[in-house]
């Protein structure tokens, strides 16, 4: 799963960031960090004293055309971050070095001054995974390899043409999707402040706000999905799991939508996990959650928060939350990632294939 993850991602990335038109320029940038790790339970209170420090350097490719207009109603950047951690928890959390591919769109634009989003997944490398001998109070994570996510607005001022200057917030978060325990992650909020250098900035051949509100549409969005997921039975073992679903959004901007989901998972790993701790378990789960879904052209960035109607056992978490990012490969068929949740605890890191009208 990992490596078809990881070709997916190359893909995405070789096709999105480096193909290039006229009316597309590239830029770099640099961003220092600094914040602070989340005790989000009593298990990682060992980390309570981590303050996060850390170098991002981006890649990042932005087009202007009108065909990218049509695409996301809006000149979004895409790009490729590297960012060297150090979580100031030598001993325990180690150093991190995250490769995450993201999506920023730029909204509010008034001269010089604009905000943009950033969302983003990847990979990371971590150099200080739990050991039961030797690293026994490292809960938040357990192997070498682990899945960053992303998620910073920026105020973004131009200082000239050819240059940006960048102040952010941002949320951190790395787990390992499950795949092996512990996995109770890293979750970090840290600012940012960051300069861009543009190497050729065009005039966007198209005005974005010409046709704007032709461009919003109140009609509501369908989807209907499948995913599949593997998880942690016991050490080296891992299971498999699978659901499906559906979602109805209903646009209230040009750029947001909300709506409802109905999700069905038969999760089997986590049912014998259970069995083999000696303990009864039903197979299914039923989850029922309001979402909130930025609908950017091809590109759908949803967070759900959710309550299970059906759970494994009584005493399981009573909510979720779920985040994913989608493709429209096609006009009605979506491809994508999603990590569920439980609290600050990262479940498992799925696959999905979805179908829209």
């Amino acid at each position: 799963m990992i490596r078809f993850l990881l070709h997916i991602l190359l893909l995405f990335c070789y096709s999105n960031l480096f193909s290039q038109n006229k009316e597309t320029y590239f830029s770099a940038g640099v961003q220092a960090h600094y914040g602070f790790v989340i005790v989000h339970s009593e298990d990682v209170r060992s980390v309570e004293n981590s303050f996060p420090i850390g170098l991002s350097v981006d890649l990042m490719r932005t087009t202007s055309s009108p065909s990218t207009w049509n695409q996301c109603k809006c000149f979004p950047t895409v790009g490729l971050s590297v960012t060297y951690w150090n979580f100031n928890s030598p001993d325990i959390l180690g150093m991190a070095i995250n490769s995450v591919f993201f999506v920023e769109p730029e909204f509010g634009i008034w001269q010089n001054l604009h905000f943009s989003f950033r969302a983003g997944l990847g990979f990371s490398y971590l150099t200080k995974p739990y050991d039961k001998v030797s690293n026994p109070d490292n809960l938040s994570y357990s192997t070498h390899v682990a899945f960053p996510l992303q998620a910073s607005l920026f105020v973004n001022y131009r200082l000239k043409n050819q240059w940006t200057i960048k102040l952010g917030v941002d949320y951190n978060h790395i787990s390992n999707g499950g795949l092996k325990e512990p996995n109770k992650g890293i979750n970090y909020p840290t600012a940012s402040l960051g300069v861009n250098y543009y190497v050729h900035r065009p005039v966007p051949s198209v005005n974005p706000y010409k046709d704007i509100v032709n461009d919003f549409s109140l009609s509501p969005r369908m989807e209907l999905y499948t995913f599949i997921a593997r998880k942690e039975i016991e050490t080296n073992n891992h299971g498999a799991l699978w659901g499906f679903g559906g979602s109805a959004y209903w646009p209230i901007s040009r750029i947001n939508a909300v709506g409802g989901q109905l999700e069905v998972t038969h999760n089997i790993a986590q049912q014998k996990r259970y069995e083999n701790s000696g303990l009864e378990s039903a197979a299914w789960q039923l989850g029922i959650a309001a979402t909130n879904d930025f609908p950017l052209g091809k590109f759908y960035f949803s967070q759900s928060f959710g309550y299970y109607l059906l759970k494994l056992r009584s005493e399981d978490y009573d909510f979720y939350q779920r985040y994913v990012l989608t493709y429209a490969i096609q006009k009605r068929l979506l491809i994508g990632v999603a990590l569920r949740a439980h609290g600050h605890i990262a479940d498992f890191l799925e696959l999905r294939l979805g179908w829209q009208w």
